[in-house]
């Protein structure tokens, strides 16, 4: 966490240290990042020290304003994917929303689906909370859709759990989790198909949920669709990616 916060553009107002070994990080400024209109990412060629066969290889640099903060974001979300469970970060990194403290619990879930059962009980409370979240899974297949407006969009679904356990009200609960990238986002949208076609489909990524309910009764099942729209490259990891970029500067 503190070679995260030493890197360039250090981000205060997104990211502060409050005590000796623990750090703010401040969610209502990922969320203004989220909401920017995007621009198309960048597409560069670096030089590839480690082989001569290989010359380069692609890097994506997103624009806008905010993007910085979305980058710095993504790190925190890498080194959380390495962490055994919630508790190992939440000791020195401290989420906050709109001057409330957000439990990591409340922040970050998956890759066990009744973390996504835990998730879509949450954001249907009465207290409606609006602040975004990190969700990890396995992609098991996407497909192309359309919207209401008629613009094309790529889903790519998580694997479902078979899930045979009856709920008190009588229905088995199956979480169904999804990352929507519209198709305009030719960069991006090509960055997470390649990645499938690799069979690298391990992903993390945040953003705003989208979250209902639907009863499926000949099935004796509900299906709690979660739904995140990604729109940057940094709201997306993908397991191929090295942990040591995170680390690169000392």
């Amino acid at each position: 966490i503190d070679i995260i916060a030493r890197k360039p553009l250090a981000l205060k107002d997104f990211m502060e240290k409050t005590k000796m070994d623990q750090y703010a990080l401040r969610l209502q400024v990922v969320k203004k990042a989220i909401m920017e209109p995007p621009e198309e990412a960048e597409e560069i060629m670096i030089d590839n020290p480690e082989s001569i066969s290989i010359a380069s290889k692609k890097v994506f640099e997103n624009k806008g304003s905010m993007s910085p903060y979305l980058s710095r974001m993504k790190d925190i979300m890498i080194l959380r994917s390495k962490m055994e469970e919630n508790n190992d970060v939440k000791k020195h990194l401290q989420l906050e929303y709109k001057n409330r403290v957000i439990s990591w619990d409340k922040f970050y879930f998956g890759p066990e689906y009744k973390d996504f059962l835990t998730l879509s009980k949450y954001f249907r409370s009465k207290s409606k909370p609006d602040h975004p979240i990190c969700i990890e899974g396995i992609v098991k297949e996407h497909s192309t859709e359309t919207d209401r407006r008629g613009e094309k969009y790529y889903s790519f679904l998580f694997e479902k759990p078979y899930v045979t356990e009856v709920n008190i009200d009588g229905f088995r609960h199956i979480p169904s989790v999804r990352v929507n990238i519209y198709e305009k986002y030719k960069k991006l949208l090509h960055f997470v198909k390649e990645n499938y076609q690799k069979h690298n489909k391990q992903i993390i990524t945040y953003g705003n949920p989208y979250v209902n309910v639907n009863t499926y009764a000949p099935h004796n099942a509900k299906y709690h669709n979660i739904t995140i729209w990604v729109n940057r490259t940094a709201q997306v990891h993908l397991f191929n990616e090295t942990m040591e970029k995170l680390f690169e500067e000392t």
